[in-house]
């Protein structure tokens, strides 16, 4: 949970006797991951609704500046009078194994081709898959738990890893790759010797490869120095 930009997602522990009604469902598909759009479902179901009459006075007494699920959640603790379930802070590190290993497939970045989608792992490893959805940007949860689109469809890393290929491309391979081949102009006039002007005609003739804000690529400039 994260307040603050107003996500959450719920894990689940495996192997319980009894689950709540609502979990039920997910857990009979062996699905121990909530993504937020069924997490504020549930949330929805255990806190005030926005259109009480006395909304006003509720938020009010509890502190609360404006209307929020995730605020009214905490400050009720999850209590509500359908059963006997509540919410408690517990730290990471007491996390169940199983909900840590399962967080090993988180998503840490992806890579937005004209048609497939790169996504890169905790776990280092990396999938290659269809666009999701070719007509919108895609964006990733701020737990790295989905990818999002503007239409609200979302794609957790268990169906991208279901459902993509793995790719021969790791995530710190990548970073190590821009770090050592991706330069600024500056960087180019600095330690190549070239001037602004002669750099500007390299690019205009495209005898160097030059991407967006000023960067070009390592390899490039030094076949144009030869």
């Amino acid at each position: 949970m994260n307040d603050k930009y107003d996500d959450c997602y719920i894990e689940l522990n495996e192997g319980l006797e009894e689950y709540p009604i609502f979990f039920q469902s997910f857990i009979n598909k062996n699905k121990y991951t909530m993504n937020s759009y069924w997490t504020y479902k549930w949330i929805n179901e255990r806190i005030v609704p926005y259109e009480r009459g006395n909304i006003n006075n509720i938020l009010k007494d509890n502190k609360i500046p404006y209307y929020n699920e995730l605020l009214l959640l905490i400050s009720s603790k999850g209590n509500s009078s359908m059963d006997d379930n509540y919410i408690e802070e517990i730290k990471g590190s007491d996390l169940d194994y199983k909900i840590k290993n399962r967080m090993e497939y988180h998503i840490i970045d992806f890579i937005s081709l004209d048609n497939q989608l790169i996504v890169f792992l905790k776990n280092n490893k990396s999938y290659i898959l269809d666009h999701l959805n070719k007509k919108e940007i895609p964006f990733l949860s701020i737990f790295g738990n989905e990818i999002i689109y503007n239409s609200k469809d979302r794609y957790d890393y268990l169906f991208i890893k279901d459902n993509g290929k793995e790719f021969p491309l790791s995530y710190n391979a990548l970073i190590q790759y821009i770090n050592n081949n991706v330069l600024t102009s500056k960087d180019i006039v600095d330690h190549f010797g070239f001037s602004r002007q002669y750099l500007n005609t390299l690019k205009k003739e495209n005898n160097i490869l030059s991407l967006n804000n000023g960067l070009y690529i390592l390899n490039n400039i030094k076949l144009s120095k030869k």
